[in-house]
């Protein structure tokens, strides 16, 4: 029995289709671990900026509930 998967270039257009959704895919992996880079840097200034003002208003109950 012959089987076939079509004409080379059938087969070569497949493969750059299928070439682009990879290169897609990385592209969005990357953005979307830059953005999580990001996400944990405002978390981090949020941070600090809230432990400032409990600091400064003298909450400091606050401050040894939330272990800050």
């Amino acid at each position: 029995m012959n089987f076939s998967f079509g004409d080379r270039s059938q087969n070569d257009d497949f493969i750059r289709k299928f070439d682009s959704k990879i290169a897609t895919l990385d592209f969005i992996q990357i953005t979307l671990r830059q953005n999580l880079l990001k996400v944990i840097e405002l978390e981090n200034v949020l941070k600090k900026s809230f432990y400032s003002l409990l600091v400064k208003t003298g909450d400091y109950i606050c401050l040894k509930t939330l272990n800050l």
